[in-house]
């Protein structure tokens, strides 16, 4: 069975049609580089995703104690603490995303130091 001449002719205009996109696609991407910022532009408001790491030193007992009033204090010391630290160490910058860690014997006692640490930010 012979193949007619206008399928050939079709298939090698697929593969110029084919280098063509490529040759295009790369045009659109080098200009599309050429357009962006350099990488000593100043740099504008918006999310620094540097992350701030903060240890704090809290009180497992004031925490989760029955006494409310010496539990609220200690997350005032908290929040004052943190705010402290944020302050010292990035100025001018507010907190986004706060993951916060509690070490207990207990798990779940943990999760629940690091909530209550952190309920007041």
């Amino acid at each position: 069975m012979q193949q007619s001449p206008h399928r050939s002719v079709s298939f090698n205009l697929a593969g110029w049609l084919w280098a063509d996109l490529l040759l295009g696609m790369f045009a659109i991407f080098l200009a599309a580089n050429a357009l962006a910022p350099s990488a000593d532009a100043s740099k504008k408001s918006g999310i620094d995703p540097t992350p701030i790491v903060m240890r704090i030193e809290v009180s497992g007992i004031a925490l989760l104690g029955n006494d409310a009033a010496l539990s609220a204090q200690e997350q005032r010391r908290i929040a004052d603490e943190v705010r402290d630290m944020l302050a010292t160490q990035a100025p001018g910058r507010h907190a986004a995303i706060v993951f916060a860690y509690g070490a207990h014997e207990n798990a779940a006692q943990g999760d629940r130091i690091a909530s209550l640490a952190i309920e007041l930010l």
